[in-house]
């Protein structure tokens, strides 16, 4: 990963962190790396992994935010990011949606 360096939580305020998604590999570095930095932030993913065994309950518990592609029920990832924010939190974001195809 380059550029950690400049990772540091602003004191106070939200903050939107937007990250590629190219391998499967990169949420595994962000959730190794970002901890580090003091950084925890709401990650919003794909609502698929939450029927992974395991997977699901684990995400739920550091605070991921499912989010239902295709579904009208998407909005509610947005209005959890948008509570995360006004709490000062941080929210992950993946603009790719996913890998690509």
């Amino acid at each position: 990963m380059s550029g950690t360096r400049h990772l540091v939580r602003p004191s106070g305020t939200g903050y939107v962190l937007a990250a590629n998604h190219t391998s499967f590999f990169d949420p595994v570095l962000l959730t190794g790396t970002l901890p580090r930095r003091g950084l925890r932030p709401a990650v919003l993913a794909a609502a698929g992994l939450w029927g992974v065994p395991l997977l699901g309950r684990a995400l739920t518990r550091e605070g991921y935010v499912p989010v239902p592609r295709g579904d009208r029920r998407a909005g509610d990832a947005l209005r959890a990011a948008a509570d995360a924010l006004a709490e000062g939190r941080g929210v992950l974001v993946y603009p790719e949606g996913g890998l690509p195809r």
